[in-house]
């Protein structure tokens, strides 16, 4: 036996309730709801999210540097895709996230990238170190930083390996304005310092970080295979320093309540 009910709940609707089975099934709902001062029934409108800076990065930007080509369509199509962070809680993102906001907290002071391949015995050193990220920080990359720059600079990296097998890391670092000066030399020397280089090389590429959801994407599409032959989870192959973890937390934070 069926019992039909009309429930206000959200705009018409009836709620058919079969005696038989104890179960009930809602149908005929209409695109109405009652205004919350009037009463009158209106349309329901569709609520248009207020946009992020994760939302705006997602727009390819206007003008492209010397030398780079606009996206690719499959490219545009995966960051469209891409969950926002700003919309979740800070403990419900994973490294992923953190990684895109570093990249975009880079580029929104003004911060490089930076390419950096290793010399053969630090790779091999760091292929067979339990926690690959964790051990180049500590040993190689935070002690150059503070010998050149008096402390350790924000920065993120993930490794990754080139067709030839070349195994490298590409990451971000932002720079503070009264440390400018000739900086992209500066970081040349950090990088090949950090990465066992014994003369100056053309192991380093550094450059103004530049759409940084396109460059997230670049390393997201690598990870699987990194991950694979590195044997390591995210957490061994990507680092994001504690300074900068502190500059993302501040930024999710305050752009979380503006997202509401």
């Amino acid at each position: 036996m069926q019992v039909i009910q009309h429930v206000p709940q959200n705009g018409a609707s009836l709620k058919i309730i079969n005696t038989n089975n104890n179960t009930t099934q809602n149908t005929l709902k209409t695109p109405f709801t009652n205004h919350p001062k009037t009463g009158l029934k209106t349309k329901n409108q569709k609520i248009t999210p207020k946009p992020t800076l994760f939302t705006l990065a997602k727009n390819e930007p206007l003008h492209t540097p010397d030398g780079i080509k606009p996206r690719p369509a499959i490219t545009s199509r995966t960051i469209e895709e891409l969950p926002d962070p700003f919309r979740r809680r800070w403990h419900d993102l994973n490294l992923n996230d953190k990684l895109a906001l570093s990249f975009i907290e880079t580029e929104r002071h003004g911060g490089y990238s930076f390419r950096l391949t290793f010399s053969a015995q630090l790779a091999w050193k760091l292929l067979a170190a339990s926690d690959p990220a964790t051990v180049f920080c500590r040993d190689h990359l935070r002690p150059a930083l503070k010998q050149e720059f008096g402390k350790v600079l924000p920065y993120s990296f993930r490794f990754e390996f080139s067709k030839e097998g070349t195994l490298h890391i590409h990451g971000a670092i932002i720079i503070p304005e009264m440390e400018r000066t000739g900086i992209e030399q500066r970081l040349h020397s950090v990088l090949n310092k950090a990465g066992g280089s014994t003369g100056t090389g053309t192991q380093s590429h550094v450059a103004p970080l530049y759409d940084p959801l396109r460059y997230f994407y670049y390393l997201e599409k690598s990870a699987k295979e990194t991950r694979s032959k590195m044997e390591h989870n995210l957490k061994g192959i990507t680092a994001i320093s504690g300074e900068l973890k502190q500059l993302i937390k501040a930024l999710h934070d305050n752009n979380r309540t503006n997202a509401k």
